[in-house]
């Protein structure tokens, strides 16, 4: 396939882009606030509450503390473990290329994924340096990368495959109209950022909400651009 890179619209790209940021922020905050108010509202309770006790404090101050409060520990664990999982944790795409099937080894083995001719895989892994092994037939490739929780990542068997970025706009009746690209080549791990679809065509159908919003979708291209 062959990329054009016509001009993308003016302002659209970079206003989606810091909506999606403040979004982003505001759940964060949500997420880190939620514990401080679920123990506000279970530890600060009036005195009249049956199953509670008074306990004095310096400065005549009297904090109401429930008996049972232990029951709040599960929670919290709980939502400490999904914030901890957000910022520990990052998406590996890995991509097989070929005609035969590829084993994707990480860290000597400590995590496997196998991939078909033709196809991809998404797999979930702790952040930091990894390191990746592509087994072909007749051999194996490999390569490290740094994982991060912020975007996707791209991992392929060759440094000789390209890919390219494309910027679609959803419409109404179409499927996308093709604004602008980026390429890909010389490398086989990659850090991906505000990447809709991989390696699938737009979605067909959008509604109101979606009408006119950009996509950017990650494709096998031409090794042409390289």
């Amino acid at each position: 396939m062959t990329l054009k890179t016509p001009v993308p619209a003016a302002g659209a790209d970079t206003s989606a882009r810091h909506r999606e940021a403040r979004i982003n922020f505001v759940l964060l905050l949500l997420a880190l606030a939620l514990p401080a108010l679920i123990a506000r509202v279970w530890l600060f309770v009036p005195p009249w509450v049956p199953g509670v006790a008074s306990v004095g404090l310096a400065g005549g101050a009297t904090v109401v503390l429930r008996q049972r409060a232990r029951g709040l520990a599960p929670l919290v664990a709980c939502l400490a473990s999904m914030v901890t999982w957000v910022f520990a944790y990052g998406t590996v795409v890995f991509d097989n290329p070929t005609a035969d099937e590829i084993t994707f080894e990480v860290d000597d083995g400590a995590s496997v994924v196998r991939v078909p001719p033709g196809k991809h895989a998404v797999k979930t892994l702790p952040v930091g340096e990894r390191r990746f092994t592509a087994r072909l037939t007749g051999g194996g490739e490999s390569f490290s990368g740094e994982v991060g929780s912020n975007g996707r990542h791209l991992a392929t068997p060759s440094n000789d495959t390209c890919y390219g970025l494309v910027r679609t706009t959803d419409g109404a009746s179409t499927s996308g109209r093709a604004q602008a690209d980026e390429h890909l080549a010389g490398r086989r791990f990659y850090t991906l950022q505000k990447v809709d679809d991989y390696f699938e065509p737009p979605p067909t159908s959008v509604t109101t909400r979606t009408a006119g919003m950009l996509r950017r979708r990650l494709e096998r291209s031409s090794c042409r651009h390289k």
